[in-house]
């Protein structure tokens, strides 16, 4: 299997792992509880970790990499559909490789409760302090306000989402709304157990406003399953002006054709393009693409040289 050139330029972590962590392969630790799929050690093991391998995520480390090694002055990253933040702070450990002590911003948007407060933890226990950059609890949306929110099950399950459009939500005014909170609060309280999943109302920020206060973005990493047309289409002109990069986890066909329209227009350049439900041969090997990925380069701000 080839490896993309870009891994070549940062080091492999080794060392001990305690009871209760994972580290990743650039050093990055991570509290097990954060992830059900991973188990830990039940005594400190020395580990020597691989690069990545061949699947979604690879692209994911790709645009990560490239944006840090193409970076200058203060990075900056903003990860929508943050999780517990696992590639902002990725993103930081690759840059202190590169440019020890160089200056950075992390802007994390995370509407879960639990993977809110996971965020913040996430970075401390990586030694970054969640006071010197921006976490907002919101969902992403193509307007500010408040929506249906998915919520709960945070171990297990990260496709907490904004709920899509029922034929209720298309009435109007006081019955729509009782309609939806007759059904909501139904669900609810079928939901018990402390990994229940139920539907609360939740803020909203337009990518428009999260993208406002900042300069230049090096790379905007989104996944916010479903809503991600919907989100880049009503911020194109902060697009344009702010930000050299985005990675986009698509979900479905129709958000690829649109968000490919979109960038297309933009005149923006296509780095990766790889349809979710696709099995697709990429110049490092074969990729099961489940969500499907699109990352696109602007490049009127791209670096030269």
């Amino acid at each position: 299997m080839n490896t993309h050139p870009v891994f070549a330029r940062f080091r492999l972590w080794e060392g001990y792992v305690d009871p209760g962590w994972v580290v990743n392969w650039i050093g990055v630790r991570t509290r097990v509880e954060m992830q059900s799929d991973h188990a830990g050690f039940s005594a400190p093991t020395h580990v020597q970790p691989e690069l990545p391998p061949v699947s979604e995520e690879y692209f994911e480390w790709i645009d990560v990499l490239e944006s840090v090694a193409e970076s200058s002055g203060t990075f900056t990253m903003v990860e929508l559909g943050a999780g517990w933040g696992r590639w902002l702070v990725n993103a930081a450990f690759a840059l202190e490789q590169l440019d020890p002590g160089r200056p950075f911003r992390l802007v994390g948007v995370e509407a879960e409760p639990t993977h809110f407060s996971w965020l913040a933890a996430h970075l401390r226990d990586n030694g970054i302090d969640p006071a010197h950059h921006t976490l907002i609890r919101a969902a992403v949306a193509e307007k500010d306000g408040w929506v249906r929110f998915q919520r709960g099950d945070a171990a297990s399950w990260y496709g907490q989402s904004i709920e899509r459009d029922d034929p209720s939500s298309k009435l109007s005014g006081p019955v729509s709304r009782l309609i939806r909170w007759a059904r909501n609060s139904a669900a609810n309280r079928l939901a018990v157990g402390p990994n229940a999943r139920k539907v609360r109302r939740s803020r909203a920020v337009a990518l428009s406003t999260i993208l406002e206060p900042l300069e230049l973005i090096d790379l905007v990493d989104a996944d916010i399953q479903g809503a991600e047309a919907d989100v880049f289409e009503s911020a194109e002109a902060e697009l344009t002006r702010k930000v050299r990069r985005v990675h986009i986890g698509t979900h479905d066909r129709g958000n690829e054709s649109r968000l490919r329209a979109l960038f297309e227009r933009l005149g923006w350049e296509c780095r990766f393009d790889y349809e979710s439900g696709a099995q697709i041969v990429t110049p490092w090997g074969p990729c099961m693409f489940e969500d499907g990925i699109q990352s696109w380069v602007n490049p009127a701000l791209r670096p030269r040289g």
